[in-house]
């Protein structure tokens, strides 16, 4: 089946799939690497502060890098800007049907009843969870970075502290 025929139905009329799917791709790919770049400014930080560089670097005893949440922190601002580009879509999509010939006024008369939010928050809310997903393997990835890069011995007893619970 066509997929521009099986998209068209949750975009509005004026609305191109290709460029709302771009749109959300290039939000994702931000996402992912914005979050990796903030943690591993973070994660390389500490482990420079594992050692102590004379004519070679030395691994200080005793000292460990900070758990995991402390370092990925920085990136949850990630998640409300997302969510607020979504939003915003979802109102360009509502606000295009007040444009010209583009008839609020029709779409809500129309006898599917929620055609008109289907059409303005599909692909908002797909692009959102894109956006989440791709922030779920950021911390996947920088999770398994920080614990193949830690030197033997380094890492935290408990390296999901500060989650609380």
């Amino acid at each position: 089946m066509n997929l521009e025929r099986r998209l068209s139905p949750l975009l509005p009329p004026w609305a191109g799939w290709k460029t709302q799917a771009a749109q959300w791709a290039a939000v994702s790919a931000v996402v992912f690497l914005v979050c990796g770049s903030l943690f591993g400014e973070h994660f390389l930080r500490a482990l420079r502060e594992l050692y102590y560089f004379s004519s070679y670097k030395t691994l200080i005893p005793g000292r460990t890098v900070p758990p995991f949440p402390r370092l990925f922190h920085p990136t949850l601002w990630v998640v409300p800007v997302a969510a607020a580009l979504a939003l915003l879509d979802a109102l360009k999509h509502y606000l295009g049907y007040f444009q010209g010939s583009r008839s609020i006024y029709l779409m809500r008369r129309l006898p599917q009843r929620w055609e008109l939010a289907r059409r303005c928050l599909a692909f908002p809310l797909a692009g959102l969870s894109a956006s989440l997903t791709a922030y779920a393997l950021t911390a996947l990835f920088c999770l398994i970075w920080y614990w193949v890069q830690t030197p033997a011995g380094c890492l935290p007893p408990d390296i999901w502290a500060g989650i609380g619970g």
